[in-house]
C-alpha cells in the first residue's frame, strides 16, 4: 500500500510542536477495520478532494454560508477543523484501510496508515523487547 506520507509525516510533527497554522487540517480517524488513518488538507485543492471523495463537498458549501467561514482560507479551515473531522469522521468509520488506500489514490490528498508512521496499530498489544540472553 502507497501513501502520501513524506508531507504529512511533516505535518504531524510540526502539528506537535505549536507551528500548527503552516499545516491547516491535519487529522487522524478510525477505519472499519479497527486501524487509523492520517490525513492532512494543506492547500484548498486538497481540502477540495478531501470533501469531494466523502462526498462532503455541498455539505461544507452550506456549512461555509451557515457560520460563515470559506474553507479555502487556512483560517476558517483550521478554526473549524473540529467541526469538520466530525463530519468526516463516520465516513472513514465505514471504510477499511484498503477501501481509503484506493479511494485516496486518485486525489491529492496527503495520507497515510497510522502504523506506517509510527509502528503503532490500535488493538496490537505492544510487548517488550527480550532482555539480552533470552531472559
Amino acid at each position: 500500500m502507497t501513501s502520501r506520507a513524506g508531507p504529512l509525516a511533516a505535518g504531524w510533527h510540526e502539528a506537535g510542536s505549536g507551528r500548527r497554522s503552516q499545516y491547516v487540517f491535519t487529522r487522524d480517524f478510525a477505519t472499519a477495520d479497527g486501524h487509523r488513518v492520517m490525513v492532512a488538507a494543506l492547500t484548498p485543492r486538497q481540502f477540495a478532494d478531501l470533501a469531494t471523495m466523502a462526498r462532503l463537498a455541498r455539505t461544507f458549501a452550506f456549512l461555509e454560508r451557515l457560520l460563515p467561514a470559506d474553507f479555502s482560507t487556512r483560517g476558517d479551515l483550521y478554526t473549524h477543523r473540529a467541526t469538520l473531522a466530525a463530519l468526516l469522521a463516520p465516513w472513514f468509520a465505514r471504510r477499511t484501510v484498503a477501501d481509503l488506500a484506493a479511494a485516496f489514490a486518485a486525489t491529492s490528498v496527503p495520507w497515510t496508515h497510522a502504523a506506517d508512521h509510527c509502528g503503532w496499530e490500535p488493538g496490537v498489544p505492544t510487548r517488550p523487547p527480550s532482555p539480552p540472553g533470552g531472559r
